[in-house]
């Protein structure tokens, strides 16, 4: 994915946290993000 994308997607991961939403259930919902996408972005909000 292009550095665009996975901003985009990393915005609405921290909208959908404070929702109350589940990190690991939203990404999964993103089925083009490669397991090393994943873990860089959960890095960014998990502590």
């Amino acid at each position: 994915m292009t550095n665009a994308q996975i901003l985009i997607i990393k915005k609405a991961v921290e909208i959908k946290l404070k929702r109350g939403e589940e990190i690991d259930t939203f990404l999964s919902a993103y089925t083009k993000l490669t397991e090393e996408e994943r873990v860089k972005i959960k890095a960014c909000f998990v502590d």
